[in-house]
């Protein structure tokens, strides 16, 4: 199947819809399609650089192709090289960057996809604050076709910032929460990239957690950070009283910033987010006043 993305949406309208389309075709040549569109990974590490540190800026060596045919290569962290690795074996890459306020998260997670999207091209695109997410809900539109009328949601690096609000581990029951465990669990052939930003791993959603790759923990200073790998994750045969999480030896020094247009895009939209969490706060409390007056309306009538 050669067609490119714009045909492949034409022909699923024509259809009726990304239902009947699948009928007779599979999501895997829709992501065929935007991967024509993308970098082709070459080579990822080599033995000498593997020998050394793990996560010290020019440590992991990758070579890449662009769409146009341009061969190019650079040097960079460990959890870059997984990323790629695993979108080359046609999986998604799940990671949470956590640390105490001010401690750059944010900017980490954009420098990120930033590298992934813009600068080795692995994902479809440009990186743009459609791909910020605040509201899962408009994370779970981004997945539907009937929303949108657009394939969307293949190859893209989604943020979630301050996700110990929108997927925390108290809300583990709610049908939001649930949504979300299941598309990121149904939905790996999209072969996206999943950045949590919150200040503790432990208030992210127990469902979500289990299946996050690598964790970034801030230090104080802003350009430093060290990673973690899940165990589970990366080696099959694991002794039973090992921890669940690895840490690498060495941090992530000298973290760059990203771009400055970048930068002023995401701040924008972060300040009107914040701005607009008070009166969402303010309309929770409001509904389960409401909904305690009402429980308790229903216990005296019953008396």
């Amino acid at each position: 199947m050669g067609e490119n993305i714009e045909e492949i949406t034409d022909k699923i309208l024509e259809s009726g819809g990304l239902e009947q389309f699948t009928k007779e075709n599979s999501i895997e040549s829709i992501t065929k399609a935007y991967r024509k569109e993308t970098s082709t990974i070459i080579n990822i590490g080599d033995p000498k650089t593997r020998m050394r540190r793990a996560l010290v800026n020019k440590d992991n060596f990758i070579k890449w192709k662009t769409p146009s045919g341009e061969v190019k290569y650079g040097w960079y962290p460990f959890f870059i090289a997984k990323a790629c690795e695993k979108l080359v074996k046609g999986e998604d890459f799940k990671m949470a960057i956590v640390g105490q306020t001010g401690r750059g998260k944010s900017m980490k997670a954009l420098h990120i996809a930033d590298i992934l999207h813009n600068e080795i091209g692995i994902l479809h695109g440009s990186w743009d604050t459609d791909l910020q997410i605040y509201d899962v809900k408009e994370f779970l539109k981004t997945l539907s076709f009937k929303e949108t009328d657009v394939i969307n949601g293949f190859l893209k690096c989604y943020i979630f910032d301050e996700c110990a609000r929108t997927l925390a581990k108290e809300n583990y029951l709610s049908r939001l929460n649930r949504a979300v465990r299941q598309a990121l669990n149904l939905q790996r052939v999209r072969q996206n990239v999943y950045i949590f930003v919150l200040p503790y791993f432990e208030k992210l959603d127990s469902g979500v957690r289990h299946h996050v790759d690598m964790m970034l923990k801030c230090e104080v200073s802003k350009k430093r950070a060290r990673a973690y790998y899940n165990i589970k994750h990366h080696e099959k045969e694991q002794k039973a009283e090992a921890s669940e999480w690895k840490r690498e030896k060495n941090v992530w020094r000298d973290i760059p910033l990203p771009r400055k247009e970048l930068r002023r895009r995401y701040r924008v939209k972060e300040s009107l987010e914040k701005f607009r969490q008070p009166d969402v706060d303010l309309e929770k409390i409001r509904q389960k006043e409401m909904e305690e007056l009402e429980k308790a309306g229903d216990s005296l009538g019953i008396l």
